[in-house]
């Protein structure tokens, strides 16, 4: 256990959490509370792929695990490391570098994301679609994006939530809906398993085949994004459809296009 020290702190990854002391200087601890980066920047974000992207006034750069300083304090903005890319901001625009610092997408859109399965969501007049890592739209640009709350996800497993007209599905990579846009904000699956929300409740939701039989479950979830949390019980159910089925609902069922199913218990 960690005593109590520190103005505030962010989650461990690859062994370090970021720490901000009293006079709001970022550093790195380790899982004994041990100082291996001592507190000197004006932010820092998680390691990942072994470095992490810190700030020092209004740049920022990457360091590795020891502290030293592996891609040079010369960017406005940085959202970390993932295979081998960085996403940065110089001026206005966003491009991509590699591990070495060196552009192999130049700045040109108006924000971006990391690539996750060798698409990166970017932003062009306005408008999100997903780009290769030759720097050119493969999704064109059509989906919304909101700063409050996930309307657009990385690709995972091989979807990407979007948001279009209001309304949050999931596409493929060649930007066709596989789970139709019905809800209002959803995350990115895990190990088949994703959660979506309308604008009262969030579920849990799997892709591309049908469940036959469920075990009661209790579940608390959390509307991630949000610092409530909300307790209730939640109702197995089988949404039985071309390509999404309902694992957890509550009473009320979300998506009524599709027939529900009890499943029998033992």
């Amino acid at each position: 256990m960690i005593p109590p020290r520190y103005a505030e702190t962010r989650g461990f990854s690859e062994g370090l959490a970021a720490v901000q002391d009293d006079n709001e200087l970022w550093g790195f601890v380790d899982k004994d509370g041990i100082e291996r980066i001592p507190p000197q920047f004006t932010l820092a974000w998680d390691f990942s792929e072994k470095v992490a992207p810190v700030y020092r006034g209004e740049r920022c750069g990457f360091i590795n695990e020891l502290g030293v300083e592996v891609i040079p304090f010369q960017f406005n903005e940085c959202k970390g490391m993932k295979d081998g890319t960085g996403a940065v901001r110089v001026g206005k625009l966003w491009g991509f570098i590699t591990a070495r610092g060196d552009f192999f997408i130049s700045p040109r859109f108006e924000d971006a994301d990391l690539f996750f399965e060798g698409l990166a969501a970017a932003e062009q007049n306005g408008k999100w679609g997903f780009i290769d890592r030759g720097g050119r739209f493969v999704i064109p640009p059509q989906f919304e994006y909101s700063r409050l709350e996930p309307t657009i996800t990385q690709f995972s497993e091989g979807l990407a939530g979007v948001t279009k007209d209001g309304k949050f599905g999931y596409v493929d990579k060649t930007g066709a809906f596989v789970i139709a846009p019905m809800f209002k904000k959803g995350f990115a699956f895990r190990a088949g398993i994703a959660q979506a929300c309308d604008s009262k409740v969030c579920s849990y939701i799997a892709c591309c085949s049908i469940i036959h039989q469920l075990t009661p479950i209790k579940s608390d979830y959390r509307q991630t994004g949000s610092s409530r949390i909300d307790h209730r019980f939640m109702i197995p159910r089988v949404i039985v459809g071309a390509a999404l089925r309902l694992i957890a609902a509550p009473e009320v069922d979300l998506v009524e296009e599709f027939a529900a199913v009890e499943p029998s218990f033992q």
